[in-house]
């Protein structure tokens, strides 16, 4: 009786038997159930998914359809040239073989990276964070990827980031931010790529841009307060702001309130509202309202008030800029100007992919309206009367 263990599975090849000349060859043994021959043949390898490169025309094959057309359905750009159904029956043939569409190679023939590159002054920003998301979402459609830098506000970063993104050949720029300022703009023009700006709307600018309305979200928070019978104000503001004062500046003036006493913040953080908040209390001037142009910066605020034994909205009123998550959890929950920004990268990333269709298209800008979010950090000025009827647009 032979112990299973000496009888060879199927298919089993058995180990080379030695030889036991010196430098004798190694020879392998016979498969189970085949005659040895003089020559040892060995099994063709087949490639593994991992190894084998799934190509355009294996793809149309399963989908059974012709090359083109499973080329113009696995392009996003395209595929509304071929009718759902194929599209569908050829996404499902690339999926099951596991086809990776050669950018590299549609690049050297359309000359096109289907790269964009994006300047922010800090991703990890929240707001920053929604508008690169939209951009995202958006370029996404016409089969783009994003390549995002963040500045940090440094001009040599900026620079940095601008050379690198200009070598990995990016079919176009978003300068969002602070980037957008004119030094870096002028330098991304000379560039030749197609431009977009986004985050402030310069005035006879040879490139498209994108912004919300701050101008109005000035307008709407200072009819708020007037409304509330405000007429002392204080504004807190960030670095590089002064844009924003001339705003509020401006809205006060047109309601014929007395002009602000002001506080710039060295950053947008919780501690420098406290710290500047702190500032205005010691120096008997924040009226009945501060106007922050940050959310954090209000926070802080609201903290300080606190600490001092003064009641918000009690005692001062204050609201914030941006309806970061923060606004609506925190005590009092925050007034505050509701920024656009998922919708600003939409319309960023729509206004680049026309520029890239067609550089030689007029310059347009775009703006989007904020909104005013009234929660609790705000109320009637202290033995003050009323503006009900003002419209706080």
């Amino acid at each position: 009786m032979t112990a299973a263990s000496d009888v060879p599975a199927a298919g089993h090849v058995p180990p080379a038997a030695p030889d036991p000349r010196p430098g004798a060859p190694l020879r392998l043994a016979p498969a189970a159930g085949r005659r040895a021959t003089g020559a040892t043949r060995l099994a063709r390898p087949v490639l593994s998914p991992a190894t084998a490169e799934v190509t355009l025309k294996q793809v149309a094959a399963q989908a059974r359809v012709h090359p083109g057309t499973a080329s113009r359905a696995l392009h996003p750009a395209t595929r509304h040239l071929v009718s759902e159904g194929t599209a569908r029956r050829v996404l499902r043939a690339a999926e099951s073989l596991g086809y990776l569409r050669n950018h590299t190679a549609a690049s050297l023939r359309t000359r096109h990276t289907r790269t964009v590159g994006v300047l922010l002054q800090d991703l990890a920003d929240p707001l920053a964070a929604m508008f690169a998301r939209g951009l995202e979402d958006q370029l996404a459609t016409a089969g783009y990827v994003a390549l995002t830098g963040s500045t940090d506000c440094s001009a040599i970063r900026e620079r940095m980031i601008l050379t690198e993104m200009r070598g990995r050949h990016v079919d176009g720029l978003i300068l969002a931010g602070r980037a957008a300022r004119a030094p870096l703009v002028a330098a991304a023009s000379k560039i030749g790529l197609p431009l977009i700006t986004a985050g402030g709307v310069p005035h006879n600018s040879a490139h498209p841009a994108v912004s919300a309305d701050l101008p109005r979200g000035a307008r709407m928070v200072v009819n708020h307060l007037a409304a509330l019978g405000h007429r002392a104000i204080a504004c807190l503001t960030g670095p590089g702001e002064s844009g924003r004062y001339r705003d509020l500046l401006a809205a006060m003036v047109a309601r014929g309130l007395q002009p602000p006493s002001q506080v710039v913040a060295k950053e947008l953080t919780a501690d420098e509202g406290r710290r500047c908040c702190r500032s205005l209390l010691m120096a008997d001037a924040p009226g009945t309202a501060i106007i922050t142009t940050s959310d954090t910066l209000a926070a802080g605020c609201c903290q300080a008030l606190a600490a001092d034994g003064r009641a918000c909205p009690g005692d001062i009123s204050v609201t914030g800029f941006g309806d970061l998550p923060i606004a609506d959890s925190m005590t009092p929950t925050l007034t505050t100007i509701r920024l656009p920004q998922y919708h600003l990268g939409i319309q960023a990333a729509q206004l680049l992919l026309d520029r890239i269709a067609d550089p030689d298209s007029p310059a347009g800008s775009r703006l989007l309206s904020p909104e005013l979010i009234v929660r609790g950090s705000t109320g009637p000025a202290t033995g003050a009367q009323q503006d009900d009827d003002w419209p706080a647009r």
